[in-house]
């Protein structure tokens, strides 16, 4: 046998296109479009005895990283194995990445600063921990041409190491608070940013909606920001980054850098400065951690949903109001049509907010949804590939929007003909925001309205003012046969049963 050479790579060559003498793996000859591919017994791969992994520590060691100890038993004469190497933060491998590595006396190595780049890129960015999964795709290289052992979802692998990234440059806690005339700085009553569940490093963006009153901006509102580790202390701390705010005490400025408290070379501490606003009204302050910025901006009631639908003519009742119960997130079902939509703060092109497509969404072919970043002035519409109905959400501080295309509406409930089991559905009008239909309800029990027969999308709580946020069961109608009709052309949406 050729001596073996195995060489883990961070990319995958170009595949052959062609070959006159395909080697005999023992197995018949698969298509792919990558070319000829083949599966064969024989490699095995073990998972290192180190598996709880420290980037720094490593990197300071000048050690690469053990990630894999392959086992072969069997490989076809004349060929080299080469091993592409993938992460994932989940077992599944939903999402995976190519890591760049090297091999020494079969055991897969990879640099700590590849790691680190990879990790940060696509995984996270924050410094924690995180189990991380690996596994590794083989080929059969002869010269230019190389061959999949097995076929395109053939892996070795699977198993996770605990790895600890690099320590990161900036700090961001889990959560922040706000204090100053809104509580009379008391640091135990700091009112709390809203954030989403993902890790600060994820997701820098903090929101929370404060009023002013023109008493209040008559004197003067003023402001600052503690992080959770001050916050559970109970009171100010003296210490680097336990305090944030305008570079400049007093500042008016409604936008501008976040800067954090320090300490300075002769160990003194030096505050973090306040801000004080003279201007009444509704405001969402948005801080992001990662740029080290603030902003107050008009707190927005409703973004509308304008489109070809609509005709493109504000006074349409298929321009769809969105509504939000916290300034950040906002949600409508809407009439949209191939020709394309915007998100706007009023009826109007010269609305604070006139918010296109930002690049190329991405659409599921299958299910017609459409997820993407909105850019604020952008010129270009969203353009679904189906007309229909959809439900709309928009975060507005990060600017990003999901449309889901609402193939099937009905009800479903264990006094409904179907159990919790099934929907049963209702039939659409032509414009797909009316929807009806006559169902047999029992005596007992309770039921929901629920989209594309599934618990993403679901209606319920009171029939004049439907939810859609984990929105309560509703009652039984009443045992008999029942004609149910769900309004969803204008908000509150009814369901009306007679």
């Amino acid at each position: 046998m050729k001596k073996l050479s195995i060489f883990l790579l961070g990319a995958l060559a170009v595949a052959a296109t062609s070959c006159e003498s395909d080697p005999d793996f023992g197995a018949p000859i698969q298509t792919n479009p990558q070319g000829p591919v083949y599966e064969v017994d024989g490699v095995t791969v073990e998972q290192p005895s180190e598996t709880s992994i420290s980037l720094k520590e490593y990197a300071d060691a000048s050690r690469n990283i053990p990630v894999g100890n392959f086992l072969v038993s069997n490989f076809p004469e004349g060929y080299d194995m080469k091993v592409v190497t993938y992460i994932s933060k989940d077992e599944n491998f939903s999402s995976q990445y190519k890591v760049a590595s090297t091999l020494t006396e079969n055991t897969a190595f990879v640099n700590p600063d590849d790691f680190q780049n990879v990790y940060i890129s696509s995984i996270s960015k924050s410094p924690a921990a995180k189990k991380i999964y690996v596994r590794f795709a083989i080929y059969a290289v002869d010269g230019a041409q190389e061959y999949r052992i097995g076929d395109e979802n053939s892996y070795l692998g699977g198993y996770f190491l605990d790895v600890t990234p690099f320590p990161s440059d900036i700090v961001i806690e889990d959560n922040y608070y706000l204090l100053g005339t809104i509580n009379g700085w008391s640091v135990p009553n700091a009112i709390k940013f809203t954030h989403s569940d993902l890790s600060g490093y994820d997701d820098p963006i903090f929101t929370t909606v404060v009023e002013i009153t023109p008493a209040q901006a008559a004197d003067g509102w003023w402001w600052k920001v503690i992080p959770q580790s001050t916050f559970e202390t109970g009171d100010w701390v003296d210490a680097a980054n336990s305090a944030y705010g305008p570079e400049e005490n007093g500042s008016e400025d409604m936008e501008g850098i976040l800067a954090s408290s320090s300490m300075n070379e002769d160990g003194s501490y030096k505050d973090a400065g306040a801000g004080c606003l003279f201007e009444a009204g509704t405001y969402m302050l948005t801080l992001n951690m990662i740029e080290g910025t603030y902003s107050f901006t008009l707190a927005i009631p409703h973004l509308y949903i304008m489109g070809d639908a609509a005709g493109w003519d504000w006074n349409s009742p298929l321009v769809a109001e969105m509504q939000t119960s916290d300034y950040t997130n906002y949600y409508a079902f809407a009439r949209l049509s191939v020709g394309g939509y915007k998100f706007t703060s009023e009826k109007d092109w010269a609305a604070t907010f006139n918010l296109g497509v930002d690049g190329t969404p991405t659409v599921d072919k299958e299910t017609h949804n459409v997820v993407g970043k909105l850019v604020n002035g952008g010129q270009n519409n969203v353009l679904p590939e189906e007309t229909g109905l959809y439900w709309n959400h928009v975060n507005l501080p990060v600017l990003t929007f999901e449309s889901y295309y609402i193939s099937t509406l009905g009800v479903i409930g264990d006094c409904t003909p179907n159990g919790w089991d099934a929907s049963t559905a209702l039939t659409p009008s032509a414009d797909g925001l009316v929807w009806e239909g006559d169902i047999e309800f029992k005596g007992t029990g309770k039921f929901k309205i629920r989209a594309n027969d599934a618990w993403e999308i679901s209606l319920g709580g009171d029939m004049n003012n439907l939810g859609w946020n984990n929105a309560a069961d509703m009652d039984t109608p009443g045992a008999g046969m029942k004609h149910v009709v769900l309004n969803l052309s204008q908000y509150p949406y009814t369901l009306t049963v007679q």
